[in-house]
């Protein structure tokens, strides 16, 4: 875990000998006061504000408060108040998903003597579980910061499943106490079929037909037998083909005891498309994401105006329909290469490595998406990583290509796929968007 000055990108210190490789999954919480909280599959950590100090660090224990020696892998911690380390995991491989595993959520306390952080305590730990199956997650919770609740996409343990295998997947939701860090109100709010790829955004205090709740936004997938059109809520498991499937519920418990299951305000599907980006909402208005098309053999994976479900295409969803925002499909391998529309001619896409993390310059409002990118042949994903900015500005031409720049380029050089979670740090009037990759140091990008 390294430190660095986002102006001066001067490097202070790390954390060798402290956390071991499974803390890659997790991205670490920068604190008001720059203090920062890490975790990987055995430690929680505390690193105080300055440039050499200290860090400070908890076991991970279940509920018997034993240490384990092989816990879950946490998918980025979340901070519930301003004491409390909120923690989802990736359970071990070969958990089974009817045998209680060593993972779940647990919550952990900033302990202070003063202004002075002495320890990291657990304060709960639970499983999650419907009837005897247990599940695990592969995204970053999502926290309501009005009402502490946070939300968890996650799909039943199967160690045999493979890669876009259906599976049991489900919403929870679970109270957090800012004081004590109880964990109280773990639901299952919501079904549907799994694994997602992206993390699941939360917009607060949305109002539907007078009624006020929360909408969160996240995947997941179905399989189906062409010429059908595929169903988000009767996947054929047995059917090859598949698509990604976008969903909106509305959950109007916040606050209280859950006693609605959370409904779904619209769901729309792209096939042969699977979500690997967590979205970024629009101040504006809309979410941006991306439904990477996973074409076969022989194939161009190309974004596909109004067909395929916008596969390889960056669009905007209207927020209240689900719907692509008329003309905002924008196509970064002609951006970035400059190839014609014609299909045939682009033998590969760029596909989503990263979040999408979307920048304003406070000074000219302008707006930029930024976004990890491996370029994408048919038979051949995952080559020549590249980091692309795009600026969506425009308006009213609704980010069509001809009005949609790159500001970033390609960046051929970059040794491995940047992932995981772009942080955006502010300087004056200035936002710089920063990313690392699996084999590289960090690159400070912006105005």
């Amino acid at each position: 875990m390294r430190v660095f000055d986002a102006s001066t990108y001067t490097q202070y210190g790390d954390s060798n000998n402290i956390f071991v490789p499974s803390a890659f999954g997790s991205a670490p919480i920068v604190l008001s006061d720059g203090g920062v909280i890490a975790a990987d599959a055995k430690r929680v950590g505390y690193r105080p504000p300055g440039n050499n100090t200290t860090w400070i660090t908890t076991r991970k224990k279940t509920t018997d408060t034993t240490p384990v020696n092989d816990d879950g892998t946490p998918v980025s911690p979340v901070l519930v108040g301003s004491k409390i380390v909120f923690i989802a995991e990736k359970c071990p491989i070969g958990s089974s998903p009817t045998t209680a595993p060593d993972c779940g959520i647990s919550t952990y306390k900033v302990v202070q003597s003063g202004t002075t952080v002495t320890s990291l305590d657990l304060k709960a730990f639970k499983r999650l579980k419907v009837g005897s199956n247990y599940y695990e997650t592969l995204n970053t919770p999502t926290v309501d910061l009005v009402h502490n609740r946070v939300y968890i996409a996650a799909s039943i343990i199967c160690p045999a499943c493979g890669l876009n295998q259906d599976r049991d997947a489900k919403i929870f939701s679970a109270d957090i106490d800012p004081a004590s860090g109880g964990i109280s109100n773990l639901t299952a709010i919501y079904s549907f079929t799994g694994p997602g790829g992206a993390s699941p955004v939360l917009v607060v205090g949305e109002q539907i037909g007078g009624v006020t709740g929360n909408g969160i936004y996240f995947d997941g997938q179905t399989h189906y037998v062409p010429p059908a059109t595929p169903d988000c809520s009767a996947s054929v498991a047995t059917a090859s083909d598949y698509a990604g499937c976008f969903y909106k519920i509305f959950d109007t418990t916040a606050g209280t005891t859950p006693t609605v299951i959370a409904s779904a305000v619209w769901v729309h599907s792209y096939r042969g498309s699977t979500f690997q980006a967590g979205g970024a909402l629009d101040p504006r208005g809309g979410l941006w994401v991306y439904p990477f098309f996973q074409a076969g053999s022989g194939d161009p994976p190309t974004c596909v105006y109004g067909a395929l479900d916008h596969g390889n295409c960056l669009i905007r969803l209207d927020q209240t329909t689900g719907n692509v925002v008329s003309g905002s499909e924008t196509d970064l391998t002609m951006l970035i290469n400059g190839f014609t529309t014609t299909p045939t001619q682009r033998k590969y896409a760029f596909m989503p490595s990263s979040a999408l993390t979307l920048t304003r310059n406070l000074s000219t409002s302008s707006y930029y998406l930024t976004m990890g990118a491996m370029k994408a042949s048919a038979g051949n994903y995952g080559t020549v990583p590249s980091v692309v900015t795009v600026n969506v500005t425009s308006t009213p031409a609704l980010y069509s290509t001809t009005q949609t720049t790159v500001i970033g380029a390609d960046t051929p050089s970059l040794p491995s796929p940047a992932n995981g979670q772009f942080p955006v740090v502010t300087i004056g009037t200035h936002q710089k968007t920063v990313f690392t990759g699996q084999s590289f140091g960090p690159y400070f990008f912006g105005n």
